[in-house]
């Protein structure tokens, strides 16, 4: 077999870079593996080329990042028509999706999973031209992932993203979306923080948000939280604290339903930017789909089935 692995060099702690190269490079010497390949990415969009380019040429792809990583090469993946299976080593700041997936972490772990490996078929979303993994969104929070820098990220890893929230949410809480959500069988309208499509459970670094979600289901779980009532900080922290045991979704301001598709649609003429696994990819309106057992994912052999 042929490997191929993505790194984003900037991504994790220095030892578990050193320690991941010494792994995967160690492949060679296992008679699985005829060849294995490391590339760095050298910025925005290399990924992307690397999966579009080469990912033909190999039977598996390491992607060692976080979410954006991992999203650049699912889309260069899909530009090309590759199926590849992929394998993710979760190096980012949140790793929303290894998070909800349980994807192994320790070295040896990896190491296993890589020499036994079972391929599971997973959904993705897409939007317009773009896909996403794990989750489309926009509104309340929906930029805080964009707006940190690499630098803080690297510094100070989640809490960087919670001192942007921090920053972000009193200014939001009083300039809420005017939305119409329309799902595969409801239609709802009027003023909301946020909306988002999710393909797993764990959004954001709140790891239950979309509780039902499996990306081998073909559906996106679609979430909104309305502005309406007496909705101030301190409710929305409420609402929040609430996503630790999943009672969020019996709140009254919370929107929660399954569908394969949604037409999310800006009623106002304000611009209502689009957040995909953490990257900025154009605004509203937009019709948000599922692309269902599409990306083949390397996991354990002993990993349990999720439906």
């Amino acid at each position: 077999m042929r490997l191929l692995a993505i790194i984003n060099p900037t991504a994790g702690r220095e030892v578990l870079q050193k320690n991941i190269r010494e792994m995967l490079s160690s492949l060679c010497n296992h008679e699985m593996y005829s060849k294995v390949e490391l590339h760095d990415t050298q910025g925005l969009g290399h990924a992307y080329d690397l999966a579009y380019q080469r990912g033909r040429a190999y039977d598996s792809i390491v992607v060692v990042g976080g979410d954006g990583t991992v999203n650049e090469v699912v889309n260069g993946l899909m530009a090309a028509g590759h199926k590849t299976p992929i394998a993710i080593v979760a190096a980012g700041t949140v790793n929303d999706f290894a998070v909800a997936m349980s994807l192994p972490t320790e070295i040896e772990e990896i190491r296993d999973m890589l020499l036994q490996p079972r391929t599971l078929m997973i959904d993705l979303g897409k939007c317009g031209n773009d896909y996403f993994f794990n989750v489309c969104a926009g509104g309340l929070l929906a930029d805080v992932a964009y707006r940190t820098t690499r630098t803080s990220k690297t510094l100070l890893g989640r809490l960087a993203y919670i001192l942007n929230a921090a920053v972000d949410l009193p200014i939001r809480l009083f300039q809420p979306l005017n939305l119409s959500i329309e799902t595969d069988d409801e239609k709802i309208e009027g003023p909301m923080y946020l909306f988002m499509a999710a393909n797993t459970r764990s959004v954001g670094g709140f790891r239950t948000i979309a509780p039902d979600a499996t990306p081998e289901d073909g559906l996106l779980d679609i979430i909104a939280i309305r502005a309406e009532g007496p909705m101030i900080i301190g409710s929305m922290a409420t609402l929040m604290l609430k996503t630790l045991n999943s009672s969020h979704v019996e709140h009254r301001n919370f929107y929660y339903k399954q569908s394969k598709k949604a037409t999310v649609i800006e009623l106002d003429t304000k611009e209502t930017l689009l957040d995909m696994d953490g990257e900025q990819k154009g605004n509203l309106p937009a019709t948000i789909e599922v692309v269902p057992s599409v990306i083949p994912l390397l996991v354990p052999h002993n990993y349990p089935d999720h439906n």
